[in-house]
């Protein structure tokens, strides 16, 4: 009998985004004497499954049809039960709501979930967030503002909010061009500050601001 820790990873699809890029790491990194990781996608693969499934782990893919696609939940609870996990990660809201809600039906022990914005959404997600927070074990937000908000507007206690900052390769992000070229490229002086932001271009990352 394996004395590991069972971990699952309920995300919606594994296409190319910032949550999806920080479980590849986690899984590329993990410690496979201590755990046992899944990975459920409650909606479609993506572009990352063959990196995913290089770092050993397959996803099952559930392929929810619509937004309260009711027959989905009781796969999911079906396939949670059946998984027995001792630990389950839910990312991005969708998991959130759908993994939070079949994770205590099939009576997990510990579920995690994640905020990965600034935690300041619409009155629906605030209601869904507040009535998970219940009964998961632990929100991790990517970012001290989502904590705050998550305790100042829903008062969620703080002992069940953790900020995990995002990772990064930084070896990946190297360039070979010297610091001198990349400021010519784009006609700045040595001593000009220089501010720069890792995201995608999206309204979403306020870019403007």
């Amino acid at each position: 009998m394996s004395n590991k820790v069972k971990v699952l990873h309920i995300i919606p699809t594994l296409t190319i985004g910032g949550a999806e890029k920080q479980l590849l790491n986690l899984i590329k990194g993990y410690d496979r004497d201590r755990f046992e990781m899944s990975l459920f996608c409650t909606t479609s693969s993506g572009a990352l499954e063959k990196e995913f499934a290089a770092s050993g782990l397959k996803p099952v893919v559930f392929g929810k049809k619509s937004k309260w696609d009711v027959f989905f939940l009781l796969r999911l609870i079906k396939h949670i039960r059946k998984l027995k996990p001792d630990v389950v990660h839910t990312w991005l809201d969708t998991a959130n709501l759908w993994g939070g809600i079949a994770s205590f039906a099939a009576g997990v022990r510990t579920i995690i979930l994640s905020e990965r914005s600034d935690g300041n959404k619409g009155r629906l997600h605030r209601i869904l967030t507040k009535a998970l927070s219940f009964f998961c074990h632990l929100i991790i937000c990517n970012n001290e503002y989502a904590a705050k908000n998550l305790g100042n507007i829903l008062n969620i206690p703080r002992k069940k909010l953790a900020v995990v900052y995002n990772g990064m390769d930084v070896e990946k992000t190297q360039s070979s061009a010297s610091v001198h070229e990349t400021r010519g490229m784009y006609n700045l002086r040595d001593d000009d500050v220089l501010v720069g932001m890792a995201c995608r271009i999206d309204r979403t990352k306020d870019l403007n601001t």
